[in-house]
């Protein structure tokens, strides 16, 4: 069977943008968190709202409900780097942000060899935000030779660029996920930091996946 590698910028991303894929194959599937540095106090106090470290507990749980294989990279993400957060959607990088990009890639390198991992499923950083910018560059430094798919980010908020038409080397695939509908509402009620700042209910959320269970991904091709 073919590993797969879902990388998760952020806590929850996975949950919200791949869980139904993954849930469909658990035991070929590893999650790693990108930026899943630990804060120091003075970090957490130096931001203005720190919901990575919020989703920290929420993210253990979604592993432990459904048995799913995980890795901590442990890079710091954008607030902790020194961005702002009227910067997090800034896709100007700094020379230590160029340098990350070239780190992460290596530990994904490693990771691959060590894992055997044959396809990737990385963000297709659609709502621009710096991290997920930052990782779907480290994949286009890899030179190993694995599948590679860029992922919706969920939850979608630019709806017009979402619908863009597909460039030529990417092959957009819809996933039907109705098989594991159930199990991918009750990981995302895992997460209730993230639909209390992005949905006006739980009962919102579980409407609208019922009435389009699908998840959208791309494949690269050459």
């Amino acid at each position: 069977m073919k590993k797969k590698l879902f990388l998760a910028p952020h806590f929850a991303d996975i949950a919200w943008s791949c869980s139904g894929l993954l849930l469909m194959n658990i035991s070929e599937s590893i999650v790693a968190n990108v930026f899943s540095a630990k804060p120091e106090e003075k970090e957490i106090s130096e931001s203005f709202q720190y919901t990575q470290e919020n989703e920290r507990l929420s993210e253990e749980k979604f592993y432990k409900k459904f048995g799913i294989e995980s890795v901590q990279l442990d890079f710091k993400e954008s607030l902790i780097r020194g961005r702002k957060i009227e910067e997090l959607f800034t896709l100007d990088l700094t020379d230590e942000e160029e340098k990350l990009i070239l780190d992460i890639a290596v530990s994904i390198g490693d990771l691959i060899g060590k894992k055997q991992v044959k396809e990737i499923f990385c963000p297709k950083a659609i709502r621009n935000h710096v991290d997920h910018f930052i990782v779907k560059k480290s994949i286009e430094k890899l030179i190993s030779p694995v599948e590679i798919y860029y992922y919706e980010d969920a939850p979608i908020f630019i709806k017009d660029k979402s619908k863009e038409k597909t460039p030529e080397n990417l092959k957009e695939i819809n996933i039907d996920i109705s098989s594991v509908l159930e199990e991918k509402i009750q990981a995302l009620l895992l997460f209730p930091n993230t639909i209390k700042a992005h949905y006006t209910s739980v009962e919102s959320i579980t409407k609208a996946l019922r009435k389009n269970p699908i998840e959208k991904y791309w494949r690269v091709i050459e």
